[in-house]
């Protein structure tokens, strides 16, 4: 279960759960979809108190009178001295995360090995460890759990819900995942696909019997108190909390999917951006507060019979070689400077674009007891995603979500040159070799271009 938003259905105004790297989303009531459009900034939400102010009070000196017995220390019956209610902001980060390794195989032999998950990472805003969660449990931030909130002011401690914030746990998400297994090359490349801010609600409740004087951390989400504060402790956190301003977050928009030129309606894609109309063939992107018309080529097939066409970034690239500083501007020109084929034979051949899966189909889309059986690529058209994709597995469908930056966008092209090794290339080549001309070598990129790329169907389907 993915963190999730809740937002109200615009046809019969209930409130409809959102997973947070979502584009689409159908009501559970009526059973209408809806396109969720979003600012691109960070998304604020807040839990909602479980805990009322007098249970606040009764944790709290429940907890002192615990401390108490366990220091063998007595005294009279603990008393409520002030109670301050302020939230803990806690960042998430919502990120599809590509990881490219040439790790060793079951003989010891190096393979070539991409990957793709949806991850979430978080790290909690609060400077001291005061007990609370860096996260909120997944059963807990749920469509009943969050309100989506609007630009005001909060007690919370000092935090900064920066672009800059985000960037940094990504960067720590990418080297946490990394370094998990034993590999010989390894990189990794965090995608943010939504930054959520979770205010979660607590009390400092300060609690005194006779000579001992303390405060206890209640967190109202989860009805406990989780830290025992010193009186020093208690009053310097209490001097943090102040009235902060929030960062400006819009709230969710749901709108029709229906193609804004011709009001057709467009096929159900839960996580997909990019959206084709059926009627129309026109393409759109689900970016920010808007659908923004996207021009594409498409390489049409023969005959319609036994084809599909399937979306992918067509991207222009020069990669210099550091030996010679040869620029090798194709999948091939890479493969023959890795020894796979004879370089002039290569050197012959016109540059071949590099194609890298961008979105899931427009085409067949059909969506069955909440699964979708969608046509991939298949092998020859640079296999970026690979590995384990089926939903029983705990791996989303392999598929890129949003537009790239161009530093995301060159960690993305580096994964696709080792996808495109053979693993009787990437065993016979040097591994200091295929670190300096796959991830260490200089890369220029040009602007991506969307195709609709013509594969047979029998070759495009899943097993």
């Amino acid at each position: 279960m993915g963190l999730r938003l809740a937002a109200p259905c615009p046809s019969c105004g209930a409130p409809a759960g959102v997973d947070a790297a979502a584009t689409a989303v159908r009501c559970d009531r009526c059973a209408s979809a809806h396109l969720v459009l979003r600012d691109a900034g960070t998304a604020v939400a807040e839990l909602e108190p479980r805990t009322t102010e007098e249970e606040a009070c009764a944790l709290a000196r429940a907890a002192l009178e615990d401390e108490m017995r366990r220091r063998g220390r007595s005294g009279p019956a603990a008393v409520v001295e002030s109670v301050v209610p302020f939230c803990a902001p806690v960042r998430i980060l919502v990120a599809r995360h590509h990881e490219a390794a040439v790790v060793r195989g079951a003989a010891g032999e190096p393979a070539a090995e991409v990957t793709v998950r949806l991850v979430e990472g978080a790290r909690s805003a609060l400077r001291d460890p005061l007990g609370l969660p860096t996260a909120p449990p997944l059963a807990e931030v749920d469509s009943r759990a969050l309100v989506l909130v609007t630009r005001r002011r909060a007690i919370a401690p000092p935090f900064d819900a920066g672009e800059a914030d985000f960037d940094g746990d990504a960067a720590r998400l990418a080297a946490a995942r990394s370094g998990a297994a034993p590999a010989l090359i390894r990189s990794a490349v965090v995608v943010p696909l939504a930054r959520v801010l979770v205010l979660r609600p607590c009390r400092l409740v300060s609690v005194s019997s006779g000579r001992s004087r303390v405060g206890v951390l209640v967190d109202d989400a989860a009805r406990q108190a989780t830290a025992l504060l010193s009186r020093a402790g208690s009053e310097a956190l209490h001097a943090e909390l102040a009235e902060r301003p929030l960062p400006v977050s819009l709230s969710l928009a749901l709108r029709p999917m229906r193609c804004p030129e011709c009001a057709s309606p467009f096929p159900l894609d839960r996580q997909g951006q990019l959206r084709i109309c059926p009627a129309c063939r026109r393409a759109f992107l689900v970016t920010g507060r808007r659908l923004a018309p996207v021009s594409y080529g498409a390489e049409l097939p023969p005959s319609a019979r036994g084809w599909i066409l399937v979306p992918a970034w067509r991207i222009p690239f020069v990669l210099v070689d550091p030996r010679d500083g040869r620029e090798l501007a194709s999948a091939a020109a890479v493969r023959a400077r890795c020894g796979e084929t004879e370089e002039a034979a290569v050197e012959a051949m016109e540059p071949a674009p590099l194609d890298v899966p961008a979105f899931l189909p427009a085409d067949r889309r059909r969506e069955k007891g909440g699964a979708q059986n969608l046509p991939v690529l298949p092998p020859a058209a640079f296999p970026l995603l690979a590995g384990p994709a089926r939903g029983e597995s705990g791996f989303p469908e392999p598929r890129l979500v949003g537009a790239l930056g161009p530093d995301e966008a060159a960690r993305v092209v580096r994964h696709a040159l080792l996808a495109s090794l053979r693993t009787g290339t990437v065993a016979r080549a040097s591994v200091r070799r295929l670190e300096e001309l796959i991830f260490d070598a200089p890369l220029r990129l040009g602007p991506p271009r969307l195709v609709l790329r013509s594969l047979r169907r029998a070759g495009a389907d899943p097993a």
